[in-house]
């Protein structure tokens, strides 16, 4: 599955008018541990290693693998076995997954606490999330199956978020924010390496 997603600042006023007609699904914490390692090799390429509530997946843009595809509405590949991401970012070795990552040099970079309320409105999910360090932000997005549908689901994003009274001006995601603030050695490889501008 491709995950089409984009992130929006919420101002007084857009909880309201977003979640309106939507259907609440549920709320939850998600306790987030980001992974890399200390030369940053995966997120300078948009890879977005993770262990979510205690589970493994990652995060893979579709940028880093086919040039052109617009930015701000976040296009991504997502594995969630362990096999899966093995084989993607090359580990080897036998043992329990936390094990082969540290032999492999990777450490954890970022951990984020984040209460979320989930909406559905028909083919868009709505999340609305408050991280544990004071940022907030709604994000809206869609699931296709093919690659080839990444566009016209970006554009539907777009015209959900401005039906609904957004602003359109991207904001950085949780995680990038998160390392602004707390992590700027980080920040600047990100920068360097245009995974942000």
């Amino acid at each position: 599955m491709i995950e089409i997603e984009k992130k929006f600042a919420l101002q007084p006023g857009d909880e309201e008018r977003l979640v309106v007609d939507a259907e609440f699904v549920k709320e939850v914490r998600q306790d987030d541990e980001y992974w890399d390692t200390t030369n940053f090799s995966l997120t300078r390429k948009d890879w977005w290693l993770r262990r979510r509530n205690g589970r493994w997946e990652i995060k893979i843009a579709l940028h880093a693998i086919s040039p052109g595809i617009l930015r701000g509405v976040t296009q991504y590949r997502e594995l969630e076995t362990e096999e899966k991401i093995r084989m993607a970012i090359g580990l080897d070795g036998d043992g329990p997954f936390e094990d082969v990552l540290r032999t492999a040099g990777y450490v954890p970079c970022a951990r984020i606490v984040t209460t979320r309320r989930k909406y559905r409105d028909h083919e868009f999910c709505i999340d609305l999330d408050v991280a544990d360090f004071g940022y907030a932000l709604a994000e809206i997005e869609i699931m296709v199956e093919d690659e080839k549908d990444a566009d016209a689901a970006s554009a539907r994003v777009d015209a959900y978020a401005m039906a609904h009274g957004l602003s359109a001006d991207a904001i950085r995601g949780k995680v990038v924010e998160f390392i602004r603030r707390e992590r700027p050695e980080h920040f600047q490889a990100l920068v360097d390496a245009g995974v942000i501008c």
